[in-house]
């Protein structure tokens, strides 16, 4: 997928969150009518939970109860705080949520926005999640690419083409619609030869959610992104740099170390060691990155996807800490 194509991908149709009083709501045989909105809004299963949540109505009982009862008990809550106020967020005809007037709400569309004006419309969508709990993408740069010198010592699954290794960067980007949660961005790293990714932490780039607005969050995470599409030069020169770098110590202890630190299971670490065994020997810190690069392409489950590519990320941008380690245990130091 194509940068260009991603609003079609995540349309979720009109999507608004209007703050209302209650008084200036009411659930009615068409759905919830709120004042200053021509058509009403549909109350599915799910947005009858989200509006009764919201007015401590219980959810169970809610549902147990006939249209004309859910009618009743809404709406004598509704009226019971006419003055309160309440943001609802609204996604086509559908209640997708109610919450605070002050809770900040980031339309899909919006941060779709924001990855339109920070790169070309023909770089390429890597990964793609979207839904209201959270947005991932893995989007890279056609214009930034590093090649590491080939090796044909290794077996096919690690090993570097004859020809050259070739990895563009980009950029990785979190994004939670529906919580008060910070978006952030990431410097991602895609190898072409087997589709390897990894993540690298930008800690020093974050955005504030409390004292700013929506759009000036949105505004913010747009700024990081565009300071780490500068530095995607420098980072791609890091990690080619790890070709040259040597493991010290015992190789199988370094790995099994560094799996347990990062809270690996059982099942993924076993294959992470087996695939330990197939390198050739001396290898150097970018093999070691591939080897846990390579494993979350394999069936792991999302998080560890995530833990394994971020242990690449780790030994590309901080290599000289993550060997920092005792010769014996090969804990840190």
């Amino acid at each position: 997928m194509l940068v260009s194509e991603l609003a079609s991908a995540v349309d979720t149709g009109h999507e608004e969150a209007p703050v209302k009083r209650l008084s200036d709501a009411e659930v009615t045989p068409e759905g919830l009518k709120l004042k200053g909105i021509k058509n009403a809004i549909k109350l599915d299963d799910y947005g009858l939970k989200k509006l009764g949540g919201y007015l401590g109505v219980n959810k169970a009982y809610l549902l147990k109860c006939p249209p004309e009862l859910q009618e009743v008990n809404l709406n004598h809550w509704l009226q019971k705080w006419p003055d309160a106020e309440a943001m609802f967020h609204v996604v086509g005809e559908q209640l997708y949520g109610v919450h605070n007037p002050d809770k900040k709400i980031f339309p899909v569309i919006r941060l779709v926005d924001v990855l339109h004006n920070v790169f070309d419309p023909e770089d390429e969508v890597k990964t793609l999640h979207h839904d209201w709990d959270y947005v991932h993408a893995d989007i890279v740069v056609g214009k930034h690419s590093i090649e590491v010198p080939g090796d044909d010592t290794f077996p096919e699954e690690l090993g570097r083409p004859k020809k050259g290794d070739v990895t563009h960067g980009g950029i990785r980007f979190f994004a939670y619609p529906m919580q008060e949660r910070r978006p952030f961005v990431q410097t991602y790293l895609h190898r072409l030869f087997c589709s390897n990714g990894m993540g690298i932490a930008e800690p020093e780039l974050q955005v504030e959610l409390k004292g700013n607005t929506v759009e000036e969050v949105l505004a913010s995470l747009e700024g990081n992104a565009q300071r780490l599409m500068e530095g995607l030069p420098n980072r791609l020169e890091q990690y080619k740099a790890t070709a040259d770098v040597k493991i010290p110590g015992n190789l199988q202890q370094f790995v099994y170390q560094i799996g347990r630190e990062r809270r690996l299971g059982t099942r993924v670490m076993d294959t992470v060691m087996t695939r330990t065994a197939e390198l050739p020997d001396n290898p150097s810190v970018y093999d070691v990155t591939q080897v846990f690069t390579s494993v979350a392409n394999e069936n792991v489950q999302y998080r560890s996807q995530l833990r394994l590519q971020r242990i690449g990320g780790d030994l590309t941008s901080m290599t000289e800490h993550m060997l920092h380690r005792c010769d014996q245990c090969e804990r840190p130091l």
